[in-house]
């Protein structure tokens, strides 16, 4: 694989720039006088050039809302799933496959914070695994559980955080908006519900921005 390359693409309404260094890459969306910064790394390298391929032809036709970046799936690789509790603005969730057990649990062995669960009861135990990690839920008819829930299934390997209110993290931008939410709750919770903006266009961690391009919903 190349270690550097950049693409880009443009139609009436988006341009797109993608910029690939090593096993990451950045994408670039422009659309009027907005700009979205996605994020994303794999160690699998047929799923990264899906999902370069997929992006690209999701723009190219315009973006419809009935296309996801990761499409439904009958034969899910997910077999474990990767909890990271680290941070208390958000846990993070990575899907495993089942051949890669073994490494992951080499390396995270002396890590207190971070541990594996069984798809099977990640699933079924969808209250303690995910809800019990929301503090405080802005978002409730969002769908946010049921949309990582379907993430992990259909995209092993690419890690998605749910935010300490029940939102949705996928880009750097999306981590660091939820640390200083966090932060500014923490201080002072009755200042940051007076002020905070209840406008979902200036809220990156929605999970309606990132439910319908990733899972089409």
């Amino acid at each position: 694989m190349t270690l550097w390359q950049r693409n880009n693409c443009e139609t009436s309404m988006y341009h797109l720039d993608c910029f690939l260094f090593g096993r990451v890459i950045t994408v670039i969306i422009k659309h009027k006088k907005r700009k979205f910064i996605l994020a994303m790394t794999t160690h699998n390298e047929s799923r990264f050039s899906l999902f370069i391929a997929t992006l690209s032809l999701l723009f190219l036709t315009g973006c419809t809302s009935n296309q996801a970046i990761f499409p439904p799936t009958t034969t899910s690789m997910t077999s474990f799933v990767l909890i990271n509790k680290s941070k208390q603005a958000y846990t993070v969730f990575t899907a495993i496959p089942g051949e890669k057990e073994r490494e992951v649990r080499s390396k995270i062995s002396k890590r207190k914070s971070v541990f594996l669960v069984e798809w099977a009861e990640f699933s079924h135990e969808k209250d303690v695994y995910l809800s019990s990690n929301i503090l405080k839920n802005e978002y409730q008819d969002s769908h946010a559980i049921d949309g990582i829930l379907q993430l992990l299934e259909r995209a092993p390997g690419v890690p998605f955080g749910l935010t300490w209110n029940g939102g949705i993290a996928y880009t750097y931008n999306d981590y660091q908006h939820a640390q200083k939410t966090y932060k500014r709750y923490r201080s002072n919770p009755a200042d940051y519900e007076r002020t905070r903006n209840r406008d979902p266009r200036a809220d990156p961690v929605n999970p309606a921005w990132h439910l319908g391009p990733l899972l089409g919903w």
